[in-house]
């Protein structure tokens, strides 16, 4: 709504908007929900499961066929030689079988049907969680949007004007429990009671065998993965408030052709992002190594080895409240702008009146981001003898950063006509412009353009021209702050079935997944399974402008034809060419990984040192990927050519016998 004022000098324009979304889960469309429509799944049990590797040593087929024999309705693992496969234990402390290849799941007394998503695979092998339960289909919301403008003529030559944008929105999203596994285990000691205490996988440990000749089992943790249910959903919020203020004064010198415009804003982005059952992984690792002393209220005390990891048992009112709370996250983005224009006519020429446009602008960026401290990668270290590139289970591990960039400009812009009214020329005239902008973390740099454009008639224009610009690094590029998060990855070039270890440089392959941490009695049957792994995120303050150079040239068609179907037809074609230098992109894990075993040529020795594969760390025992390490680079060059190509054709409806007021 709006309304003149001030016997119409002044204008203001009010609008206001609310939106609701309520939420619509996996669980109620069947697309989801049926896991033969959408199998994303994850092969981990809730009472957890280790694989040999994760137990410290090679475990026998024998000594789990042992055990397995005692139990009624079980089948032995078929084979010979060491186990494959997973084992976990029961609530009631007997032992089953998961992920042996062509055999099926063996004892297996967990809550399936009962817990959404947990099930059986279709082929018998694998104890998987279905997550397309979990997802929100549609994301429950609410948002708020506020607009105003005020216009006021302080007299025949000045115009004042404010404006004002507010948003405030909130979505809430929910990731379902947390996982537990390479990168992010729970680590279990050996000489914890529930393991000791449990005849079964006592057994298996003292039936180890070393992972590699001549050395011993290891009596370091064992290295648990989980589908922590007991532990509750992760229920994410994101709360967004923002708001931007312009004003400024606007107006004509005089009765001359000449403007101007000088105007100055701020605006800023508030976010909130609240995680609730985040697990305070150090607190969990005191409960399983016996030194937990929380005294909770109302009695509610978490002390000692107070809680069972392995089968699925419940965890106390006490204990959950230790290892989980809500982590709160807060970022602020914000900038101040100001920019001063001037613009109109030089003067004429023999082929008409040269048009000029110069200006300054400044503009101050600030970005501050604030981690909850227990989601800071240095809180979350564990001591010796758990690695200490460990990732919490629940959210993403992030740590608190800022940095600010501020840059001043001052630009100007020329059109200058050079012929008109000629034969085969209607008009030709030059367009010319140049920015001189100083970074206060880059320094001075020049950009600018010219372009011809040649007006043969009212039908047909042809036009090209050259252009040098740059792009400076943004704040998030310099300052992201060093986030610990699963990526996604196109799959492991060390597991059996690559590309890359059946190519035809299998042994280089072979070598260098054994010199970055696969050991060598793991690496002929070594299987990583998943399609993602631990990464870490960083920004990267040595990042310079991107600068690129593009040509274009082209040809615009209007006929103007009279025949009423046909008058609004037109085409245009335009070659372009750009080219990039210190081009700025994501290195992403997948890259890292894929470079490293010398895709694209990029590590053709299959060196160990080589810089992609300094960016992997492989955990010794297992050979799974715990940690890659990515960030923002200038990675070099591009250069993209190509056509556009853009055709419209409009017509009133009434010429089809429609009515008029058809449109």
């Amino acid at each position: 709504m709006g309304s003149n004022f001030a016997e119409n000098k002044g204008n203001a324009v009010f609008d206001l908007e609310y939106n609701q979304r309520d939420a619509i889960t996996g669980a109620d469309r069947t697309f989801f929900s049926d896991y033969t429509n959408f199998n994303r799944t994850v092969p981990r049990a809730p009472e957890g499961i280790f694989s040999a590797g994760e137990l410290g040593g090679n475990v026998p087929i024998s000594a789990v066929n042992a055990i397995l024999a005692g139990y009624a309705g079980t089948k032995p693992i078929s084979g010979t030689g060491n186990y494959g496969g997973y084992i976990g234990l029961n609530s009631n402390g007997t032992l089953f079988t998961t992920r042996a290849a062509g055999n099926c799941v063996q004892n297996y007394q967990g809550p399936v049907g009962k817990i959404p998503g947990l099930a059986i695979s279709p082929d018998c092998s694998t104890i998987e969680n279905y997550l397309g339960k979990y997802f929100f289909v549609q994301v429950p919301s609410h948002r708020l949007n506020l607009f105003s403008k005020v216009t006021f003529d302080i007299n025949d030559y000045v115009q004042a004007y404010a404006q004002i944008n507010l948003m405030s929105s909130t979505a809430t999203d929910d990731n379902g429990p947390a996982f537990a596994g390479p990168g992010k285990y729970v680590y279990v000691p050996q000489n914890n009671p529930f393991v000791t205490g449990n005849s079964a996988l006592m057994s298996l440990l003292n039936a180890r065998t070393a992972m590699t000749a001549g050395g011993t089992p290891s009596s370091g943790p064992l290295e648990m993965e989980a589908w922590l249910t007991g532990l509750g959903p992760r229920i994410e919020t994101f709360k967004y408030n923002d708001y931007q203020v312009t004003a400024g004064l606007d107006g004509y010198f005089g009765y001359s052709s000449w403007q101007w415009d000088a105007y100055g804003s701020y605006g800023q982005t508030n976010f909130n992002n609240y995680q609730q059952n985040n697990i305070n992984l150090p607190a969990l690792e005191t409960i399983l190594y016996g030194t937990a002393n929380y005294r909770g209220s109302n009695g509610n005390n978490c002390v000692g080895y107070a809680w069972n990891p392995m089968g699925g048992h419940a965890i106390s009112p006490g204990c959950l409240a230790y290892v989980t709370g809500t982590a709160h996250n807060n970022m602020v983005l914000s900038q101040d702008y100001f920019q001063g224009t001037v613009s109109g006519d030089l003067g004429s020429l023999w082929a008409g009146t040269v048009q000029a446009a110069f200006g300054v602008d400044y503009r101050s960026d600030r970005f501050n981001y604030r981690a909850d401290s227990s989601l800071n990668p240095a809180f979350n270290v564990m001591p010796s003898p758990i690695p200490p590139d460990i990732i919490s289970p629940s959210y993403d591990l992030i740590g608190s950063t800022g940095g600010s960039m501020n840059v001043g400009e001052v630009f100007g812009e020329l059109r200058v006509p050079l012929l008109s009214d000629k034969p085969f020329v209607k008009k030709l005239s030059l367009d010319l412009g140049e920015r001189y902008s100083h970074y206060d973390l880059f320094g001075g740099e020049n950009t600018w353009k010219a372009g011809l454009v040649w007006q043969v008639d009212d039908a047909l224009m042809f036009r090209g021209g050259f252009n040098r610009a740059i792009r400076a690094p943004s704040l998030q590029e310099l300052y992201n702050p060093t986030v610990q998060a699963q990526d996604s990855i196109s799959g492991d070039p060390c597991e059996v079935g690559s590309l890359q270890r059946s190519g035809a440089n299998a042994s280089q392959v072979a070598a260098l997944c054994q010199a970055q941490g696969v050991p060598v009695s793991v690496y002929p049957s070594f299987t990583y399974g998943l399609n993602s792994a631990n990464g870490i995120i960083t920004g990267n303050t040595g990042l310079q402008p991107e600068k690129s150079d593009t040509y274009t040239i082209g040809w615009v068609l209007t006929p103007h034809f009279d025949a009423p179907m046909a008058r609004d037809l037109g085409m245009s074609v335009d070659y372009y060419h750009t080219s990039i230098k210190g081009a700025i992109a994501g290195v992403t894990l997948d890259s890292v990984l894929q470079n490293c075993y010398n895709a694209n040529n990029s590590n053709p020795s299959y060196s160990e040192s080589n810089a992609f594969c300094q960016r992997i760390t492989r955990d010794p025992i297992t050979g799974a990927i715990t940690l890659g390490r990515e960030s923002s680079e200038n990675i070099g060059s591009y250069v993209t050519t190509g056509v556009d190509a853009e055709a419209h054709w409009g017509f009133p409806l009434d010429d089809l016998g429609l009515p008029s007021v058809a449109g």
